[in-house]
C-alpha cells in the first residue's frame, strides 16, 4: 500500500519542482503538492488526533473525506469524469460480467459494493464454466460508493431483483461516516 501512495507522490514532487523551481520555496511547494496528490494522513486537526487512540483510522476517514470534498469543489467536472473512467465503467463492465454467475451472486452486498471482483479464471471453475472466486481489488471509499455501489443498486433493481437496496445503506454510511466502535452493529 505504501508503494502506491509512494510512486504518485514522487511523480507530482519531481513534475512541481521543474514547474516552480529547484529553489527553497519551489521544494517546499513541490512537497506540499506532493502530499495532496493522495489523502495526507500526517495532517490533523487536535480533536481528531486526540480521538485515533480510541477511534482506529478516525484520522485517515476525516482526511478520506476532506480530501474527497475539497477535489469535488475545487473540480467537480473533471473529478466526475475521472471518477467515471476510473471507477464507474470498469466497475460497471466487471459486474455485467459477472452478474449471471451463481457465484458472484452468493458473495455478500458488503464485498460487491466495495470491491471490483475479477473473475479469477486460474482457480476453481464450477461445470458452467464460471470462476468460483474472485480476485478482490477495493475502490475508493467515496467515489466507489457513489459511483460503483450505486450501479450495484441501479442493475438490480432493472434486473427484478428482491431487494436492490440490501446493503446500499450500510455501504454509504461505512465509507463516509468516520469510524466508530459501533460501526458493525448500527444497522442490526
Amino acid at each position: 500500500g505504501e508503494g502506491t501512495e509512494t510512486i504518485p507522490r514522487l511523480a507530482e514532487f519531481i513534475n512541481s519542482v521543474e514547474k516552480y523551481g529547484d529553489t527553497k520555496e519551489g521544494v517546499l511547494r513541490a512537497l506540499k503538492d506532493a502530499g495532496e496528490v493522495t489523502v495526507n494522513f500526517s495532517r490533523s486537526a487536535p480533536i481528531t488526533k486526540a480521538l485515533d487512540g480510541w477511534t482506529l483510522y478516525l484520522n485517515a476517514a476525516v482526511q478520506g473525506l476532506d480530501k474527497f470534498g475539497r477535489t469535488v469543489k475545487s473540480a467537480p467536472l473533471k473529478t466526475l469524469g475521472r471518477s467515471a473512467a476510473l471507477i464507474t465503467v470498469p466497475y460497471a463492465a466487471l459486474m455485467v460480467y459477472n452478474w449471471d454467475n451463481p457465484h458472484y451472486q452468493d458473495l455478500n452486498d458488503r464485498t460487491k459494493q466495495n470491491y471490483f471482483l475479477i473473475p479469477n479464471w486460474m482457480g476453481e471453475k464450477d461445470s458452467q464454466g464460471n470462476a468460483m472466486t474472485f480476485i478482490k481489488l477495493p475502490i475508493n471509499r467515496e467515489y466507489g460508493a457513489l459511483l460503483g455501489s450505486s450501479l450495484d443498486v441501479l442493475y438490480g433493481y432493472m434486473n427484478g431483483e428482491e431487494n436492490p437496496l440490501n446493503g446500499y445503506g450500510e455501504t454509504i454510511i461505512n465509507n463516509f461516516a468516520p469510524p466508530f466502535p459501533l460501526t458493525d452493529n448500527i444497522l442490526d
